[in-house]
């Protein structure tokens, strides 16, 4: 396992509840949402039977039902279990609805901003009075340190990548534990496409989602090219309609 890292590597503290300082940057009157900027960190004991397992076994490129596979399904349960009611290790999220339509250029939101790349998603934002949610999602500072200081050291590379691995599963089900909130507020399905993913393909939207909420707060950096850090992060769009799907 050690040795699929090292070829790996070669291919490539708050309480729990509302964070400080979280808010809609841009704010309009007919915002809604329970949790409209709000930035809530969610407890890792919520969070894990959202998680999907198949990306962990792709990042290790492990066949789930292999002994590799099962092994590290063990020592990531053995940790999240150590970690579930820990708050130093809680998510810090947010999501944020703004009024905005579909056009045939994409999403338009209220202030006239045209959101990059969001044609795909466009046909589900089609009522005058249609809002779509803002999200993002990330790990704590403490597991971002943590991280660090494993890769720093170099004393237990796998250890290092277990942790980030695992950080990048939470920050997905972070997602999906917001859709489900959403869902649930406001009495309709949807779905979350995920800034750099085929629904939602140009990088450069991160920046236009910074202007509606507040990444800085979250504890999440930009660098010049859209990469978000931590690097277990997650941000996009919340559409609550039943006919939306994720598009390839």
């Amino acid at each position: 396992m050690r040795e699929r890292f090292a070829d790996k590597q070669q291919a490539d503290s708050a309480p729990v509840g509302q964070c400080n300082g979280c808010s809609a940057k841009r704010s309009y009157s007919a915002a809604v949402g329970q949790h409209s900027g709000q930035c809530q960190n969610l407890l890792i004991r919520d969070l894990i039977p959202h998680i999907d397992w198949l990306y962990f076994y792709w990042a290790w490129r492990v066949k789930e039902d292999s002994e590799e596979g099962k092994n590290l399904l063990r020592d990531a349960m053995a940790w999240l279990r150590k970690e579930s009611d820990n708050p130093h290790y809680a998510l810090r999220t947010t999501c944020t609805f703004f009024p905005a339509q579909g056009t045939p250029e994409g999403i338009r939101m209220a202030d006239g901003t045209l959101l990059i790349g969001s044609e795909k998603m466009a046909p589900f934002v089609q009522n005058e009075n249609d809002q779509i949610g803002i999200f993002a999602a990330t790990i704590s500072e403490q597991m971002v340190q943590d991280i660090e200081q494993l890769k720093t050291t170099h004393d237990d590379d796998y250890q290092a990548l277990l942790l980030q691995t695992i950080g990048d599963r939470l920050a997905d089900a972070a997602s999906t534990y917001m859709l489900q909130q959403a869902e649930k507020e406001h009495g309709k399905k949807g779905i979350m496409p995920a800034v750099g993913y085929p629904s939602l393909p140009e990088q450069q939207l991160i920046f236009q989602l910074a202007e509606y909420i507040d990444f800085q707060a979250l504890g999440i950096r930009l660098t010049e090219n859209g990469a978000m850090y931590p690097q277990s992060s997650v941000a996009g769009l919340c559409i609550l309609n039943p006919d939306a799907r994720y598009i390839p």
